[in-house]
């Protein structure tokens, strides 16, 4: 005979899968994209993401959802869905591009990790979540492994110090970012599917990201005045 799972127990066991699993391919997808941002922008880079990933997900989505829900526009998933676009593909993943720079990728992943705990503390703020035992030892686990990863950058003349503590700033910040991220899919998710939700996402990144990267790129090549030195 054949063994199953209680069902009561399955979304416990299912849940934390799926987030480990989670964790593992998006350690490996941020590493790749870090690696990429030396030679593109991250505009470009999340650009190719969205056309790589949309087909899928609207595969996914003809195959999970319901038609009538497909085509039906829904606000507030539209909405929670651009928050989340701005927060990881608009802000979030160009300030961890740029940390990565100063950190390398190893440091500045490390730090940019540390985001649940900001997610934490939201679900405490906002939604009257409880913290477990658990939960506080994972933020506890979190700070101190953060704060490691920055202690430990050693000893260095004042400007690679400098260029240390900016991006140890920015890879905070992407955290910041990336947290935003992670509570507005969550919001979205209360209103429809996982792959309907990605598929707004999608589409809302292949449509900002081109607009974002001719701003970068403007304010990257502006130029600032000479600096005239009396002597």
């Amino acid at each position: 005979s054949t063994m199953t799972l209680p069902t009561t127990l399955t979304p416990q066991i299912l849940g934390p899968l799926a987030a480990f699993l989670s964790s593992c391919t998006w350690a490996l997808g941020s590493s790749s994209y870090a690696k990429l941002s030396q030679q593109y922008p991250a505009a470009t880079i999340n650009f190719t993401r969205a056309i790589i990933a949309l087909p899928l997900f609207i595969i996914a989505t003809v195959m999970a959802v319901p038609q009538e829900t497909i085509f039906a526009f829904n606000t507030s998933i539209f909405s929670w869905a651009m928050l989340s676009w701005l927060s990881s593909y608009g802000v979030g993943d160009t300030l961890f591009f740029l940390s990565t720079r100063y950190l390398g990728v190893p440091g500045a992943l490390a730090i940019a990790s540390s985001y649940p705990l900001f997610s934490a503390l939201a679900g405490i703020l906002f939604r009257n979540e409880a913290l477990s035992l658990a939960r506080g030892l994972g933020i506890f686990a979190i700070v101190i492994g953060t704060s490691l990863v920055i202690l430990s950058r050693g000893t260095a003349s004042k400007e690679i110090k400098d260029k240390l503590a900016l991006g140890v700033f920015l890879a905070i910040l992407t955290a910041g970012f990336w947290s935003l991220n992670t509570y507005s899919v969550s919001e979205a998710s209360q209103h429809g599917s996982a792959f309907l939700i990605n598929c707004y996402r999608m589409c809302i990144a292949m449509t900002f990201c081109p607009l974002l990267g001719m701003v970068m790129t403007k304010l990257s090549k502006a130029k600032t005045p000479p600096l005239t030195v009396a002597k």
